[in-house]
């Protein structure tokens, strides 16, 4: 199974990390893909340019093991749409291989405003990361989709390509971009949310000032 992750990740941080451990340890996917955009779907403006998000993921994701950077996204000239990327994807890897979507509870609401929403299923597996704070009645109109397809067995993850969620309880962290790079812009120090290496690199590039 491919588990992928994505995101603007400007910067990525310890909170992107402790995500990926967590579904690797616990789902033992072969691979964990971080995906980062090039634009942002909803136009937001990214503070770091594609080549240095890149370059801090590289620094970020080194020696991790079974994690993978997948680039594509970040190199087209477009805003990417999660559709268009599973969709290439299949047809690199084929119809067979389990692949596996990681998205945060907080955005199940949103998944009908994204392309082809409802075509997302035959390409991937949903892994709900399951926050404490956001309760399932807060899934809005996406509730009897979610609970329809939702398996509670993550080892049926494995024995199909595509077509189930399955919710991952995981504790707790509160780490964001934004607060990143709001502590940069204030002279805060960084240490404990970023790695050292993605902390140097955004020091001596002098990002997010």
């Amino acid at each position: 199974m491919i588990a992928i992750l994505g995101g603007s990740f400007d910067p990525i941080h310890n909170g992107h990390l402790y995500i990926a451990r967590h579904v690797y340890e616990h789902l033992q996917p072969d691979e964990l893909r971080f995906l980062p955009c090039h634009q942002h779907i909803a136009h937001k403006t990214l503070s770091a340019s594609s080549e240095e998000r890149h370059a801090m993921l590289l620094l970020a994701l080194k020696d991790q093991r079974g994690f993978t950077l997948d680039f594509r996204e970040l190199v087209s000239p477009t805003p990417s749409y999660t559709i268009d990327t599973l969709t290439a994807i299949r047809q690199e890897i084929g119809q067979d291989y389990p692949v596996a979507f990681i998205i945060g509870s907080d955005i199940v609401p949103t998944l009908a405003q994204w392309q082809r929403w409802q075509e997302l299923l035959d390409f991937t597996h949903f892994i709900i990361i399951q926050r404490p704070d956001f309760l399932e009645d807060q899934f809005g109109p996406m509730t009897t989709y979610i609970q329809k397809q939702t398996v509670t067995d993550p080892n049926l993850l494995k024995t199909q390509a595509h077509g189930l969620i399955y919710r991952l309880n995981t504790p707790p962290i509160s780490i964001s971009s934004s607060q990143v790079r709001n502590c940069v812009v204030h002279q805060q120090p960084i240490d404990n949310l970023v790695p050292p290496t993605v902390a140097e690199y955004i020091k001596t590039h002098d990002l997010y000032r």
